[in-house]
């Protein structure tokens, strides 16, 4: 017979392999969730930063319905000459363009950043559609961060 003491030490060390009959009925698989918390503390935080940032970005795109770059763009092409309804035409396809990358590109650049940070991914092709979106998501809702303020200060009306 194993004395109770190095019994528990064992079960304390590897609990997983307690025998359910001998479990009390308080333990779950949820015991070492604060453990486990502590050990990842750095992961989760980076994960929750990279979701706040994304909701943030893609936020700004859709509560300007798309078109933030609009009235930016269509005083600078008639400034240049073109028409006015050319340039509203060509301003909307190239804002609606642009919030489209936007938010197309920082769900991409979310996702992958959020894998590397659990995973640690050392992949070549891994790291360049990586960095291409998050190159591409920095340029598009910068951009588009651009026409939003301008939008809230327009010279064009709305």
């Amino acid at each position: 017979m194993i004395p109770a003491k190095i019994k528990e030490d064992f079960y304390n060390k590897y609990n997983y392999l307690r025998p359910d009959a001998e479990k009390n009925g308080w333990e779950t698989p949820w015991d070492n969730t604060a453990e486990w918390c502590k050990e990842h503390w750095q992961e989760i935080v980076i994960t929750a930063a990279i979701i706040v940032g994304a909701a943030l970005a893609i936020a700004t795109v859709v509560m300007t319905g798309g078109a933030a770059l609009v009235p930016l763009l269509s005083t600078l092409l008639t400034a240049a000459g073109v028409s006015a309804g050319t340039a509203m035409t060509a301003s909307a396809i190239i804002s609606f363009t642009v919030a489209v990358v936007a938010v197309g590109s920082t769900i991409g650049s979310s996702v992958l950043n959020i894998v590397d940070t659990w995973g640690n991914i050392d992949n070549p092709t891994f790291n360049a559609w990586q960095s291409a979106l998050n190159w591409t998501s920095m340029i598009s809702n910068g951009l588009y961060s651009i026409g939003s303020i301008v939008h809230g200060k327009s010279l064009v009306p709305c």
